[in-house]
């Protein structure tokens, strides 16, 4: 199959993640595979070529014209004038933003494409975005999500809270279960002695990681329980990505700056080797209908590297912890957070059974490519009904 799939987000942020490696093991399996994304330039088109992906960043100019993040009339016509000249059997648009959505719409009437909704990210939903303090604003995304869904042929969503509602929308059998994935090829178990060597850590510390730096506000409460460990013991927290000035600013304020590692941006190489110098990770998520509804990407990263992962008692991360022994779930409570933090201190064996336990449920349930045979087959489905 000829495959386009459009992503809403900028390279390497959000939901492109989740398409970027679908569209890898897409190709892995024969497929030719365009993956289009918000791109830098404003009037011309970015087009690499990434492990047998053509790579497409889609012009900019105008973007926020429709109070939308991709909208650029120029990146409007860009796109329609390129599956103009190149018939696709399969449109997957991943987020609503009108281009996305115009895109394959257009697909189905030029070529009688199949177009597919991705549903990774419950917009509407969210509480802090700014424009939605315009009057009106809410209801207008959240029906501009929906009506995206119900004019597609089908919708791959990540959370089952999306799921029902997507059914509600469409049918059932036109509806699939997507949850994010674990990088197992990418991303491997390592000596935890020899990774702290090669970045200069104590092998007496107890390391807490954390991936990515935007969620300040929920971080903040795992390092307030992670202070009250580093009083105790000789203790160190990793926050591995880009830089959030409010996070180092918090940690200088509490005087904990000497034993919290900003890494700024690294390498896929070096993000293993930051990972796996850790014992454990956290994933903090507010119990918020947003977060309820969705799959963060890092998830996928803490069980590929083999650590346990203490993780807020909310939506498909509560039930990723039922499904096996991987780690600790937790309240809002700062206490309840230093409670799992310090057991993993205690009680060795616990620590290292876990993390054996979260790269087998890695490999076993979310690894791209078993996820992504999952989409091929949907495809195949949805071609033979259409």
């Amino acid at each position: 199959m000829k495959i386009l799939l459009l992503c809403g987000s900028s390279y390497g942020i959000g939901t492109f993640v989740r398409a970027r490696e679908l569209a890898r093991w897409l190709v892995e399996f024969g497929h030719e595979v365009v993956l289009g994304y918000k791109g830098n330039r404003k009037f011309r088109a970015e087009i690499y070529e990434r492990d047998g992906v053509k790579e497409i960043g889609i012009p900019s100019f105008l973007n926020r014209i429709d109070l939308d993040t991709m909208a650029s009339p120029i990146g409007h016509y860009w796109i329609k004038r390129y599956i103009k000249k190149n018939r696709f059997d399969v449109v997957h648009g991943f987020e609503h933003y009108s281009i996305v959505h115009s895109a394959g719409i257009y697909a189905v009437k030029r070529w009688n494409s199949l177009y597919i909704s991705d549903w990774a990210d419950w917009f509407s939903s969210a509480d802090e975005r700014t424009l939605f303090k315009v009057p009106g604003y809410r209801t207008y995304m959240s029906k501009k999500e929906e009506s995206v869904k119900k004019n597609a042929h089908g919708v791959t969503v990540i959370s089952r809270e999306l799921e029902k509602r997507a059914a509600a929308l469409h049918k059932a059998d036109r509806v699939m279960y997507l949850p994010g994935g674990a990088p197992v090829d990418r991303l491997q178990p390592m000596n935890k002695s020899d990774c702290r060597n090669k970045i200069a850590i104590s092998q007496s510390e107890m390391v807490y990681g954390y991936l990515g730096s935007f969620l300040a506000d929920e971080l903040i409460p795992f390092l307030n329980a992670f202070k009250e460990i580093s009083n105790e013991i000789e203790a160190r927290f990793i926050v591995v990505g880009k830089i959030c000035e409010a996070l180092k600013d918090y940690a200088i304020a509490e005087g904990i700056e000497d034993r919290v590692i900003f890494t700024g941006y690294v390498s896929d190489e070096e993000v293993n080797q930051y990972l796996c110098a850790c014992d454990a990770f956290v994933l903090p998520l507010r119990d918020t209908d947003y977060n309820r509804s969705r799959w963060p990407n890092k998830i996928g990263d803490y069980m590929a590297s083999g650590r346990p992962v203490i993780c807020s008692n909310v939506g498909e991360m509560k039930q990723v912890l039922m499904s096996a022994e991987i780690g600790i779930g937790v309240g809002d409570c700062i206490s309840e957070m230093y409670k799992a933090m310090n057991i993993y201190v205690l009680d060795e064996k616990k620590k290292e059974t876990e993390g054996k336990n979260a790269r087998k449920l890695a490999e076993e349930s979310f690894a791209w490519e078993l996820l992504t045979r999952r989409l091929e087959n949907f495809y195949y489905d949805l071609l033979e009904k259409r």
